[in-house]
């Protein structure tokens, strides 16, 4: 999964890497020439000061406990959608 920030400083969009199971790239940046045309831009990328963390984050919970809300979730062997599994494991981890 990548994160797109809008950088007004720069007219420019900042995209990042944030789930990227080990293979991580460099952040870049992608602008628009005069003609409305987006190309990736070689230059420093610049975080912002007021970029916002997220409250939750996956990785911040144990490999066993991923496990075990999995196999809650699929204990009956059925499978799900989208938002379905979604909902179901958000279901299991406010338990």
């Amino acid at each position: 999964m990548i994160s797109v920030e809008r950088d007004k400083e720069d007219e420019a969009s900042i995209i990042t890497p944030e789930y990227s199971r080990g293979i991580e790239f460099k952040p870049f940046l992608i602008k628009r020439n005069e003609h409305g045309v987006p190309y990736i831009d070689g230059g420093v990328v610049k975080r912002s000061e007021g970029r916002k963390k997220r409250s939750f984050e996956y990785k911040d919970i144990d490999v066993f406990i991923h496990h075990e809300i999995l196999g809650k979730v699929f204990n009956l062997g059925q499978s799900f959608g989208y938002t379905d599994l979604w909902r179901s494991i958000k279901a299991e981890l406010i338990k």
